[in-house]
């Protein structure tokens, strides 16, 4: 005759494996991706419409691009890394972070100033003039941060604008778009696909940056090593990457 803590050890054992098959299926079913904040407008959608394709609930952690290689570092969990250049995916591919990954988009630098342009701003030497303020935002903190310097040192205006700076302390793309918009400066390089949001909702102009000064980045994919769902990662990567309708509308240049 089997006893009553026979009996109750026996459910226990029986609850305990329900749960431990239902979280596991929980964890199969959601994915944390890690982005570079200058790309949430693009991203945001792709993950709306593929949560609603796949049923998979996507996690996003948004930031610059050195913050989100360090969380990843620190916490070594995840499943899908987006920086805002190949320079931290390099970074990660020396950690031996990196399963795979694909290159999405270009990325285009450009300045950015309000709509109306009150300080006549027509090339990238008229950010080097005395009354021109700047944001230009906190080396290493960002794809863009990191190579505002390299395109204004080919220009041969990099001590002039670093001089005339009003902020540079800024850790994403994002930040740097709205002290102008907010008049806290004149003019910052931004994003082309962050600046034509702003332009389309009549509140900024784009100035383009000329071909041989120009330093265009490539916007990668990868799926991290350390992920435990590294099926639906890589799924998820090729998804992002065939989304180039979604990226063309904001403003990326697809890869030839």
């Amino acid at each position: 005759m089997v006893k009553h803590y026979e009996i109750l050890y026996y459910l226990l054992v029986l609850i305990i494996l329900i749960t431990g098959c239902n979280n596991a299926g929980h964890e199969e079913r959601s994915l944390l991706v890690y982005c570079g904040a200058g790309m949430k407008n693009p991203v945001s959608e792709i993950v709306r419409d593929y949560e609603k394709e796949s049923g998979m609930q996507i996690n996003l952690v948004y930031g610059g691009s050195e913050m989100i290689f360090a969380k990843i570092e620190f916490e070594k969990t995840g499943d899908i890394f987006m920086p805002g250049s190949e320079l931290y995916l390099n970074h990660a591919i020396e950690k031996k972070y990196i399963h795979s990954h694909e290159p999405v988009a270009m990325h285009i630098p450009v300045i950015m100033v309000t709509k109306g342009n009150p300080k006549k701003i027509h090339s990238i030497n008229d950010l080097s003039e005395n009354n021109i303020s700047l944001s230009l935002g906190k080396k290493n903190a960002c794809a863009i941060c990191n190579l505002v310097p390299e395109i204004l040192s080919k220009a041969g205006i990099y001590k002039k604008v670093y001089d005339n700076a009003v902020i540079t302390t800024r850790s994403n793309v994002n930040e740097l778009a709205v002290d102008v918009l907010l008049g806290e400066a004149d003019a910052t390089i931004v994003w082309y696909s962050n600046a034509l949001a702003y332009v389309k909702q009549g509140k900024a102009e784009i100035i383009e940056i000329d071909d041989d000064l120009n330093i265009k980045k490539t916007v990668p994919v990868a799926v991290l090593n350390m992920s435990e769902n590294i099926e639906n990662a890589v799924r998820f990567k090729d998804y992002i990457v065939s989304r180039k309708d979604i990226w063309e509308r904001y403003g990326y240049k697809m890869m030839d």
